[in-house]
């Protein structure tokens, strides 16, 4: 709870309280003169930012009940500025409060109007806080105030008349029905014997009583309770001047054990219920209040001003809190850091020791090195033979009389090398050679031999050398299953064929020779073919 000022105004007097937490920090009495109001400007001046709470306790407070029809509250709210306009047209601070609906007939709203019939004892006071500066937060009625009073003391009764004491007040006497205020009547006194107090409270009960009883109220069988708040020593004195009437029924409390209740931690010497009020505005104002709109005008600016503190202060430890977590991460990870730059100085120191203990190489390092790239470039830029051979294979399916021999597969940038192909042994084993009669040209230039594949490779070369099988020396039936066979591989794309060799060369060029069937040496027709794949460009 923030601090606050507190106002308790009665007709001869004004009490201004500052109050935090239930403790009174300041308490002063101006009375209502020329002097008491200067002092009162001085007392606020020095502390005129705290918003002001001022509770009236004044005679010119009047009470009315009415029905009205059960409607919306936009209409509610029509009506009941209507009536009061009507009832109370002299003085802005007026309400009227719905409490409930009846329980029988239309249901109608049950309608509480109240009012300060003299503003000029409140607005004079008002407009000193506007001027000074000081934000009001409202106007509240002290018997309005009843009601907390009544839910302190748990009381729970039908009809229900409560009656405390204020000095500079006078004796209020607040009537309850079902626990809702219907009437209140405050008599003013200035000063008071304890002596005089008993036979004081009642002669105005009874008149109260009166007054009540004469608005029927009550039946012949309802009992009126009488909460009397008072002094244990006054006790004995108020029970023994009670009226005698069958209908009453008083209850004599003590005013110390409902400050206690209420939060006061001081205890209290008289009857005097002051602090108790003060004290129930300062924990819980009521939420209807008489001041208007515009005079209320400061007090809104002061919760305004009072959240963007609020605001501002939080995002404050909010920025303190994320620095203190961005901080302690900080730390944490360099921390981190130092360990990890530990541990790789002591990996570093492994790997030279290993290095020194091995023996010295003839290979130096750069060139380890550079192997170890090219090979790395190799593996993971080169083509694996797998979608070549599986391409072949389903050729072959196509072709069961061919028995593969070998397949020689390999990588390079030049498109006629053979990779160093070797026939297999026994490939002259034919009943029909040929051989080819040279003309002396030009011998062709040399070609390097190719030594390998390099990351300039571009095309893929398949070898493949077979027989057909079975042979029956049907060298006609052989020579047209490898023209088929080398048709069916140039129908795949991408790929140029070669012929390497055949069972025999028909060429014009060449000889032919045999030799006898009857020889122990089973026939073979041997062949050969040369595939180039161009690799796709990267």
């Amino acid at each position: 709870m923030f601090t606050k000022r507190l106002l308790f105004l009665t007709n001869h007097r004004i009490v201004s309280v500052i109050w935090k937490r239930g403790v009174v920090l300041d308490c002063q009495v101006f009375p209502l003169t020329t002097d008491g109001r200067l002092g009162f400007s001085r007392h606020v001046a020095a502390r005129r930012t705290l918003p002001a709470y001022v509770l009236t306790e004044l005679v010119e407070e009047d009470f009315r009940n009415d029905v009205i029809p059960h409607v919306i509250q936009r209409d509610r709210r029509a009506i009941l500025e209507r009536k009061l306009a009507q009832i109370y047209r002299s003085t802005p601070y007026r309400l009227g409060i719905v409490q409930g609906r009846d329980p029988e007939g239309r249901r109608d709203d049950r309608v509480l109007y109240t009012a300060i019939t003299n503003p000029d004892l409140v607005k004079s006071w008002v407009e000193l806080l506007t001027e000074l500066g000081s934000p009001l937060a409202g106007v509240y009625s002290a018997p309005l105030l009843s009601l907390e009073l009544l839910k302190t003391l748990k009381v729970t009764n039908g009809h229900v008349l409560l009656t405390s004491l204020e000095n500079g007040g006078g004796l209020r006497q607040t009537y309850f029905y079902r626990g809702e205020i219907k009437f209140s009547r405050l008599t003013p006194i200035t000063e008071i014997s304890s002596e005089e107090l008993p036979l004081f409270i009642a002669d105005e009960v009874s008149k109260t009583w009166q007054y009540l009883d004469s608005l029927r109220y009550f039946t012949r069988t309802d009992i009126l309770d009488i909460f009397i708040l008072a002094h244990p020593d006054d006790h004995a004195g108020i029970n023994e001047a009670a009226p005698q009437i069958s209908q009453l029924r008083y209850h004599v409390v003590n005013i110390c054990d409902v400050a206690t209740r209420a939060g006061l931690r001081e205890t209290l010497p008289d009857s005097d219920a002051t602090s108790i009020f003060i004290q129930l505005l300062g924990k819980q104002p009521p939420s209807e209040q008489f001041a208007s709109h515009e005079e209320t005008h400061g007090m809104r600016l002061w919760k305004t001003r009072m959240g963007l503190y609020a605001a501002s202060v939080l995002i404050l430890i909010t920025t303190a809190l994320w620095g203190g977590v961005n901080a302690y991460l900080t730390s944490d990870k360099d921390k981190e850091i130092q360990s990890m730059d530990l541990i790789a100085r002591h990996a570093a120191q492994q790997h030279q020791a290993a290095i020194n203990a091995q023996p010295p190489s003839e290979v130096s390092p750069a060139v380890m090195r550079d192997s170890v790239m090219l090979y790395d470039a190799l593996v993971k830029n080169s083509p694996a033979p797998t979608q070549s051979i599986r391409t072949i294979s389903q050729v072959l399916d196509r072709f069961p009389n061919i028995r593969i021999q070998q397949i020689i597969w390999g990588l390079t940038n030049d498109q006629n090398t053979i990779l160093g192909y070797a026939p297999t042994t026994g490939s002259g084993n034919a009943l029909l050679t040929s051989s080819k009669t040279e003309t002396p040209t030009t011998p062709p230039p040399s070609v390097p031999a190719d030594n390998g594949t390099t990351l300039g490779d571009t095309y893929q070369i398949a070898i493949i050398e077979a027989d057909i099988y079975p042979f029956d020396g049907n060298y006609r039936e052989a020579l047209r299953n490898i023209d088929e066979f080398e048709k069916a591989l140039k129908e795949l794309p991408g790929v140029q064929v070669n012929v390497l060799s055949k069972p025999v060369d028909l060429t014009s060029n060449a000889t032919l020779v045999g030799r006898p069937a009857t020889t122990s040496i089973a026939p073979r027709a041997h062949f050969a073919v040369k595939l180039t794949i161009e690799l796709p460009k990267t």
